[in-house]
């Protein structure tokens, strides 16, 4: 949880943050498997994604996550 908190807070003057699918995963104690993500029931990446409020990129398999406004 450590990497993706610093992965947000780094972006957070850009605006919004892009992490890989397999970090969101794998930051929940997950496991990232042909674009799922299995720490108990199976999620989808484009299921995680929007989990976090993001819109999910199927090319490059990554979340583009809005910040949030005050």
């Amino acid at each position: 949880m450590l990497a993706l908190v610093f992965a947000l807070t780094l972006e957070g003057c850009a605006g919004s943050a892009t992490v890989t699918s397999a970090l969101l995963c794998e930051n929940t104690g997950g496991k990232y498997v042909n674009r799922t993500c299995m720490p108990g029931s199976p999620r989808k990446a484009e299921d995680m994604c929007a989990g976090f409020g993001g819109s999910y990129s199927a090319k490059e398999d990554e979340c583009k996550i809005p910040s949030k406004t005050p």
